[in-house]
This record gives C-alpha cells, sequence and structure tokens, in this order.
C-alpha cells in the first residue's frame, strides 16, 4: 500500500473524481467510486473529510458545466418557456 500524500496522489484522486462526475450525479456515489479505485491502485485511504473535499469541489465543477451547456444550447423561445414554468 502506499500512502496518500503529496501533489501526485491527490492529482490522481482529483482525475478520478472529474471522470466519474460526467457519470455520477450523486457525491456519495462519487465518493465510494472513489475510494474502490484507490484501494485497487493500491493507495491507503485517506480520512474522510479529505475524499470529501475532492468529491465536493469536483462535483460541483461538473454540475456547472453540464448547466452552463444547456443554458448554451438553449434558443430564447425555450429560455422563456422554462421561465413561465418557474413563474407559474
Amino acid at each position: 500500500m502506499r500512502p496518500f500524500t503529496g501533489a501526485r496522489a491527490r492529482a490522481g484522486a482529483v482525475r478520478i473524481v472529474r471522470d466519474v462526475c460526467r457519470v455520477v450525479n450523486t457525491q456519495l456515489g462519487v465518493i465510494k467510486i472513489l475510494i474502490s479505485e484507490l484501494v485497487r491502485t493500491g493507495y491507503e485511504l485517506p480520512n474522510y473529510s479529505a475524499l470529501l473535499k475532492i468529491a465536493e469541489k469536483e462535483h460541483e465543477a461538473a454540475e456547472q458545466a453540464l448547466y452552463a451547456d444547456v443554458e448554451a444550447r438553449l434558443n430564447n423561445d425555450q429560455r422563456r418557456w422554462l421561465d413561465e414554468l418557474l413563474i407559474g
């Protein structure tokens, strides 16, 4: 087992989480997969708060990117229709 320390270990975890966030939409699901991948690749598990911080940050970034992508694809009529759904 390798200790989960240093920039290389953290960068690897971030890379895993970024990939997972494309298909998993809950932080708990992301953390479960991250734990599995860390174990599979031979890392000791860091404390839960370290995993949570990575998952929260990358999950938020993935959600923002998805929102921006959807928003960019909407035309004015679709935006107006969505606004009406929220208002009325």
